[in-house]
C-alpha cells in the first residue's frame, strides 16, 4: 500500500508553500493552488511596482487602487482579481473618505511601507 505522498508528490510542495488553511481556501484545485504558488513568488516584483507607484502620504480612491493593481497583475501574468484591500500586503493603510466632484467616495490613505 503506497501513501498519498507517493501517489501525489505535489500535495507535499503545496502544504509546505502554502500550509493547510490556504489549500482548504482554495478548495484543493490545483490550478488556483499554482496561482497561488506564482503569486507568492511574484509579491516582491508586485511590491517594487507599487512602490514606484504609490507613496506614503497618497490617498487614492478605491476603484483607483483596483486598476493600479490590475496593472501591475497583468503585466506580472497573475490571474488574481484586485482588490483595494491587497494593499495590505505592501503597505500600511488606512480607510479614508476622499473628496470628488461627485461627492465622498471611499478610499484609502497610505501611511507606511511594510
Amino acid at each position: 500500500m503506497s501513501t498519498l505522498e507517493s501517489k501525489y508528490p505535489e500535495l507535499r510542495y503545496y502544504y509546505e508553500a502554502l500550509g493547510v488553511d490556504r489549500i482548504k481556501a482554495l478548495n484543493y484545485k490545483e490550478k488556483k493552488l499554482l496561482n497561488e504558488i506564482h503569486i507568492m513568488k511574484t509579491k516582491n516584483k508586485i511590491r517594487h511596482e507599487l512602490h514606484g507607484t504609490i507613496h506614503i502620504g497618497d490617498r487614492i480612491l478605491t476603484a483607483d487602487i483596483q486598476q493600479t493593481l490590475r496593472v501591475v497583475y497583468d503585466r506580472l501574468g497573475i490571474d488574481k482579481s484586485p482588490k483595494a484591500t491587497d494593499l495590505n500586503e505592501f503597505f500600511e493603510i488606512h480607510s479614508v473618505k476622499i473628496p470628488t466632484a461627485n461627492g465622498r467616495k471611499n478610499g484609502f490613505e497610505i501611511r507606511g511601507i511594510l
